[in-house]
């Protein structure tokens, strides 16, 4: 309290003055537009008073005189040029026939009929006004300048309608005068009005048409209450200034004449004393406050400290838990990791056995019952690739990608996966960059997010995907990204969105809110795993009623087209490669031995090895093998340490890796491209691994058996 009456004290006594002085600045300001108005009115007064003397003289001239009388004499003609010289507000003297046509002028003898049937002061004149008549301005025919006249009637013996004298007002004349009247007013203005709002001349101002006053603006309301002079402030509707507008009706004629004067320029004076007001208050408040200051310095550094150990207990807090959920999701993948490596060798094993048993089944029963188990250990292996993907262990064929490829393939599946109660909207941003991804991968992980926000709109609504290019130093990017650019895929539904405790746990495998049988609980830890894998992350956000939007952001790559795989030398589909003799090293003996019988069957020589040296020690011996097949993970020495060491022995022997799950970092460290067979695998896919092996070998018994190293 002490320190909010410190400042208000001062701040009052300030405004007081400050409100004090502008009131006093004001009314001078209102007194000289009051006495600038009067003398723009005693001038434009006289002036127009010399315009009526003017037509009152060319009235007596030619009193008398028929229109072609007048058309004809000269001598009227220098009468009227006589009339013009001496007055420079004057720009021509004219009469115009009853017919309404220009007889006679100041500018030129004989006068050319001009046509000026459609003029206002002819109109005005012809329907019946015998009072003097000001135009609105116009564009002269003759010279092209804006001009406006002021006329009378000319009348017959009989007071009917016999042309109109006229006068021809210069508007330049005026804004000379009012140039000077406004010196040392800052952005002062000037303007002649007619009572019905059209401007005859306004300073300063373009030589353009003059904009009408509405009825709206204060100074017509003044004319409209029957005002002939007063004092006005409005904001210019041709400059958007403030003014303070005083006025005074000119007598006998439809004209105001209109000082404003610029209410910023009238309270610079005002503005000035501020600061010395501002001043005086600033010391008093300074003082004031630093009293107050003193009094309260210990209890605001108690305060203050206490603040600051609430924060960091508050921070604390926050960093224990996200280590404690950065820990808990490590220990699950690493459990995930391992528990998928073994089933990928029990799936190995199952599906190598019941396609060998497919090949001999003897009826339908047999070979329907082969086909229920193979589809249930299909089940079983997508189920552990998503495991895999949770835990970042699986393998990704990572390459430039076109994501409008990839989204468009998408849109059509997920259309007819998600049914007609969901509006597909897909958008693409401009110019947007190539991502460095694995698109299969990527497009799996697309296909989960649209069945999760499916699943989450059961009575219809709106699916959203857009991509986006998000450069470096973008703010929205998440901070644990590494620096460099990024493509964003966002997946946005309109359905009943998570709480906050869900969205915390949305990406744990096996965590799911939906009905039992009805979700695994692994979509979004797969989609989770192959963004991290990716060198990228996945952003959650959400609101219980309103929708759900996942983003996942993928690292941009420079490449310009899609990466491509080299198909010159596939094989024909079918095909066999001839007989070769085979090293099979792996430390399971179940997958082994299915393996071989596989290899087998389809008359290859199989040798086989449990055990990275077990296999070293036949390469010693001299035997001649044309192909290494090897598992990744085996103890003491994995697949990756038998191929190098293989290589030191036999460098032209081919080899490729069977694994459960793929070390990828490892695998970069290959001198050369290593091609990896994914456990579970079918026997298909392991014949083509070999046809693959045997082709890039060639000449095997030239390449590939060399005697034993001495």
């Amino acid at each position: 309290m002490l320190l909010a009456l410190s400042v208000l004290a001062p701040t009052l006594l300030f405004g007081f003055a400050a409100w004090r002085d502008r009131a006093h600045v004001l009314r001078a300001a209102e007194n000289r537009a009051a006495k600038a108005a009067d003398i723009l009115h005693e001038h434009a007064l006289t002036v127009f008073e010399t315009q009526r003397l003017v037509i009152a003289r060319v009235g007596d001239r030619i009193r008398g005189m028929g229109w072609k009388d007048i058309a004809a004499s000269r001598d009227l003609h220098d009468f009227l040029v006589d009339l013009q010289r001496g007055l420079p507000q004057i720009e021509s003297v004219f009469l115009t026939d009853p017919d309404g046509f220009i007889a006679a002028s100041s500018r030129a003898f004989p006068m050319q009929p001009y046509d000026v049937r459609d003029r206002e002061y002819f109109v005005g004149s012809r329907a019946g006004h015998r009072g003097m008549l000001v135009s609105a301005p116009f564009r002269g025919q003759m010279k092209g300048t804006w001009a406006f006249t002021i006329s009378q009637a000319r009348l017959g013996p009989a007071g009917e309608f016999d042309g109109v004298i006229a006068v021809t007002v210069s508007p330049d004349y005026f804004r000379a005068i009012f140039a000077k009247l406004t010196a040392g007013e800052g952005n002062s203005s000037i303007a002649l009005v007619r009572t019905d709002g059209v401007v005859l001349v306004r300073y300063p101002g373009a030589d353009r048409i003059p904009a009408g006053i509405t009825p709206t603006r204060p100074l017509m309301k003044d004319i409209a209450a029957g005002r002939h002079d007063g004092l006005d402030v409005g904001t210019s509707s041709w400059d958007g200034t403030l003014r303070l507008a005083a006025f005074r009706t000119i007598e006998g004629f439809p004209v105001i004449a209109k000082f404003g004067l610029d209410e910023r320029a009238a309270l610079r004076p005002w503005r000035i004393s501020l600061l010395e007001y501002g001043s005086f208050a600033l010391a008093m408040m300074a003082a004031l406050v630093g009293i107050t200051l003193l009094a309260i310095r210990n209890t605001s550094a108690e305060e203050a400290t206490m603040a600051r150990l609430r924060a960091e207990m508050v921070n604390r807090e926050r960093i224990e838990a996200q280590l404690r959920q950065a820990q808990k999701i490590e220990a699950v993948g690493q459990f995930t990791s391992g528990v998928a490596h073994d089933f990928n060798n029990l799936l190995t094993g199952i599906i190598g056995n019941l396609e060998l048993l497919q090949g001999s089944a003897g009826d339908e029963r047999q070979r329907r019952r082969l086909t229920s188990a193979m589809r249930a250990a299909e089940q079983g292996a997508k189920l552990t690739q998503q495991l895999l993907a949770f835990s970042r262990k699986q393998h990704l064929d990572r390459q430039a990608v076109d994501l409008r490829v990839v989204l468009e393939r998408a849109r059509d599946m997920l259309k007819r996966m998600t049914g007609g109660m969901i509006d597909i909207e897909t958008t693409i941003g401009r110019d947007l960059w190539r991502a460095f991804a694995d698109p299969g991968q990527l497009e799996v992980a697309i296909v989960n997010l649209a069945l999760n926000a499916r699943d989450a709109m059961p009575g219809g609504g709106a699916l959203s995907i857009a991509a986006e290019n998000c450069p470096m130093g973008m703010p929205s990017l998440p901070p644990e990204l590494a620096p460099g650019d990024y493509v964003a895929i966002a997946v946005t539904d309109t359905g009943v969105g998570m709480s906050d405790e869900v969205k915390a746990r949305a990406i744990e495998p096996f965590f799911t809110t939906k009905d039992v049988g009805k979700g695994s609980g692994l979509g979004l830890s797969q989609v989770y795993g192959f963004a991290q894998q990716s060198d990228g992350t996945v952003r959650i956000d959400s609101v219980p009623g309103r929708g759900t939007t996942v983003r996942i952001y993928l690292p941009r790559t420079m490449e310009t087209r899609d990466a491509e795989r080299d198909a010159g030398g596939a094989t024909t589909a079918g095909e066999s490669a001839p007989g070769v003799r085979i090293l099979l090293v792996d430390d399971n003996d179940d997958v082994r031995e299915v393996t071989a019988a596989s290899l087998q069957s389809f008359g290859h020589s199989v040798v086989e090895a449990a055990s990275g040296a077990a296999a070293l020690a036949l390469l010693d011996s001299g035997e001649a093998f044309d192909l290494l097949i090897a598992d990744y993970a085996m103890p003491g020495m994995n697949g990756r340490r038998l191929i190098e060491e293989a290589w030191r022995r036999r460098p032209a022997l081919p080899t490729f890796l069977v694994t459960g799950y793929t070390d990828a970092a490892g695998l970069g460290q290959f001198e050369r491209a290593v091609t990896t067979l994914k456990k579970p695998f079918k026997l298909r896919d392991l014949e083509e691994a070999v046809r693959r092996a045997a082709e890039t070998a060639g000449n095997s018994a030239a390449n590939t058996r060399y005697p034993a190293p001495p």
